[in-house]
């Protein structure tokens, strides 16, 4: 038990501090220290009234023996400040809970049908269960509860226990509803295509969720060192029910099964990054890690090669019907594109040379424009706006994040050079921490096979001579530059989705 409590505590200060610019993450942490806290109470409260019983024959009996030793000389506490303690643990833990649920509210699509006058109210509710949770069982309500049975009518004195152990029983019930409730809510609300996070990220969020919820209810609500009722009327004080001996697999499996649980929570954290970022620190990291995107100019000339090879094909084309008025029109685009392209490419020089990353809170409209201004898209090819939103606002660069929708633009077009009735539909949706964008062509589609391949550098499904494979690579680590995510959903001969998350600035 000590060495789980330790395990405990070591994930939480390591989850913070190679996590810290995630609010999960001190979320989790929070939960983790909440539940060690607790625990360290029932460790001591064991070692008073009863016997700490551990085999220490083997290397985990000795290293949760010596831990024991630690927490039991360090604390000197009365028994009723430790049930104090106790109760703030657990009380953090639910509190914890219910800023998850704020904090995934804050995932749902402003587009979508939530009624959040039912949320205020749940959440209203949800804080006064707590609030009921630490008075019932605070030491001093033990203790009058022990006297007012003494000093009650002989008839009030007969339904009194009763009524204490329904009220006992029905808040630890709905303890297992309060748990159970961030869990739902990201399911229900998964199910109805509510949120702008991507499945990933949900399940990772939900499986973290399962495990310390599990744990918690386990320790506290499920197993021996539940809150006993016949403890408080017999002695005044709110004991756990067997807190006379340890059974032997707290020592033998409990840390194991722990250090695995939190492994497998660290993991999931940080391979589907389920980064709601800080909003204090957004600016400063995402300049910070576009800075380090420059160090790679060859990724980020591959856009201004795009446009290149756009000026090409309308060069041909004007070429071709020289003398003519679709001639003169051709010339005319081919001049606007070279006077915005020079300024993109002078943006570019004065960007890398002075690293002047404006990293502004703007709609994300604006990238969109600029995009579609610059790009070279065929007037054969239908662009559809899908816009559920309507301002869209996050912390982005513009010219980053323009040549990131170029590429995914220029691709798309590529795809449907030999589609029927070619169609791009863009489509822009918000909840309140994230910008949800999304990019579907009806054309040839990407195999399933190479998929995955398409994130590394150079790697192309086109001819070598016209692509350098670093583009979408470069789209990549531009959203991930500014703590978003990005993942491509495709069929193929049927459809392509490119997706993108960006946290919004600051508000």
């Amino acid at each position: 038990m000590a060495l789980t409590i330790a395990l405990m505590l070591l994930f939480s200060i390591l989850l913070v501090i190679f996590d810290h610019k995630s609010q999960y993450s001190f979320l989790f942490a929070g939960m983790a220290s909440s539940i060690s806290l607790s625990m360290i109470t029932l460790l001591v409260e064991i070692q008073r009234v009863g016997n700490y019983n551990v085999s220490s024959g083997d290397l985990l009996g000795r290293l949760d023996t010596l831990i024991f030793m630690g927490i039991s000389r360090a604390m000197h506490f009365p028994m009723t400040t430790l049930m104090m303690v106790r109760n703030i643990g657990i009380f953090i833990f639910f509190l914890m809970n219910l800023l998850f649920v704020r904090s995934f509210a804050k995932c749902i699509r402003m587009s979508s049908p939530v009624r959040h006058k039912r949320t205020v109210v749940l959440e209203v509710f949800l804080i006064s269960y707590c609030v009921a949770y630490f008075v019932f069982y605070h030491p001093e309500v033990g203790y009058h509860v022990y006297l007012a049975q003494f000093h009650a009518q002989r008839e009030i004195n007969q339904i009194f226990p009763l009524f204490i152990t329904v009220v006992h029983v029905f808040l630890r019930s709905l303890a297992y509803l309060y748990l159970g409730y961030p869990i739902l809510f990201l399911i229900v609300n998964y199910r109805k295509g509510y949120f702008t996070l991507f499945f990933e990220q949900l399940v990772s969020l939900l499986v973290t969720i399962c495990v310390l919820n599990f744990m918690f209810g386990f320790f506290f609500f499920s197993d021996n060192m539940v809150f006993d009722i016949q403890n408080v009327l017999q002695t005044g004080f709110w004991r756990s029910l067997k807190a006379g001996s340890v059974p032997q697999y707290y020592v033998v499996i409990l840390p194991a099964v722990s250090f695995f649980v939190l492994l497998v929570i660290s993991y999931l954290l940080i391979r589907f990054q389920t980064t709601n970022l800080l909003s204090y620190m957004k600016e400063y990291y995402i300049k910070k890690n576009l800075q380090e995107l420059h160090e790679n100019m060859r990724d980020v000339m591959h856009s201004e090669k795009n446009v290149i090879f756009n000026l090409k094909i309308l060069a041909q084309e004007a070429l071709n019907s020289y003398g003519t008025e679709e001639g003169l029109t051709k010339l005319k685009r081919i001049l606007e594109l070279s006077e915005s392209h020079i300024e993109s490419l002078t943006q570019t020089i004065s960007n890398t040379k002075d690293l002047n990353l404006k990293t502004i809170n703007r709609s994300f409209f604006d990238a969109i424009d600029m995009s579609l201004q610059n790009s070279s898209i065929s007037s054969r090819i239908r662009i559809e706006k899908n816009y559920l939103c309507k301002q869209a606002d996050c912390n982005y660069d513009l010219y980053h994040m323009s040549q990131v929708i170029t590429n995914l633009l220029e691709n798309a077009a590529d795809a449907l050079a030999d589609t029927r009735s070619p169609s791009i539909t863009l489509t822009v949706d918000e909840s309140r921490d994230w910008v949800y964008f999304s990019m579907t062509d009806n054309g040839c589609g990407i195999p399933r096979d190479k998929i995955s391949k398409i994130k590394k550098p150079y790697f192309s499904t086109k001819s070598k001579q016209s692509n350098w494979g670093v583009g979408l690579s470069f789209a990549f680590r531009v959203v991930k530059s500014h703590f978003g995510h990005m993942r491509i959903r495709s069929r193929q001969n049927e459809y392509t989705i490119f997706e993108i998350l960006l946290t919004k600035g600051a508000r």
